[in-house]
């Protein structure tokens, strides 16, 4: 039986081979952040406004997949990075943890405007906070809900196809 943070690195390997087999490895970090901010507005919508269980899971998904999708671009493949990411925001998110802090929805509203106003132009700044920002949801909802939204974000794309576009992957569908 696999832990929560097993589970989290596999399926965040699953993630970096789908990266890979569709070329995001030659994407930019800037593509994959705007991509970031766009999934933080969705949760920023579906949930603090509309309170939808489901596209909040979704939302939380989606955007740690494209957090690996940035440590992809930014490692050339590499896994060692992303698994040491898991590691990271699953020690972040215990309660028992000295790098837990508890956040309020104002305040997760607040760091995920405050991110998406900014320029990605100047990724390495950005990148540290999109870091911090998927720290803060993770201690906020919880890292189940993280574990749970991601699964349901593989399972999504695992037959997925598309091409890359500018950076960024779009769908066949939206093609």
């Amino acid at each position: 039986m696999l832990t929560k943070l097993e589970k989290l690195q596999y399926l965040s390997a699953e993630a970096v081979a789908w990266d890979l087999l569709r070329g995001l490895d030659g994407s930019t970090a800037e593509a994959q952040l705007t991509k970031f901010k766009e999934e933080a507005q969705e949760l920023v919508d579906d949930w603090f406004k509309a309170r939808d269980e489901d596209k909040k899971l979704d939302a939380i998904g989606d955007m740690w997949k494209v957090l690996i999708a940035i440590g992809t671009t930014k490692a050339k493949g590499e896994l060692k990075p992303i698994l040491a990411m898991c590691e990271d925001i699953y020690d972040a998110s215990n309660p028992e943890s000295h790098a837990f802090t508890e956040y309020s929805e104002q305040e997760l509203v607040n760091m995920i405007e405050s991110l998406i106003k900014k320029d990605v132009n100047g990724h390495q700044l950005i990148m540290i906070e999109t870091m911090r920002l998927m720290i803060a949801v993770a201690q906020h909802f919880g890292f189940d809900d993280l574990l749970k939204g991601f699964k349901m974000a593989v399972d999504e794309i695992k037959l997925r196809r598309g091409k890359l576009i500018n950076g960024v992957f779009v769908k066949e569908s939206d093609l």
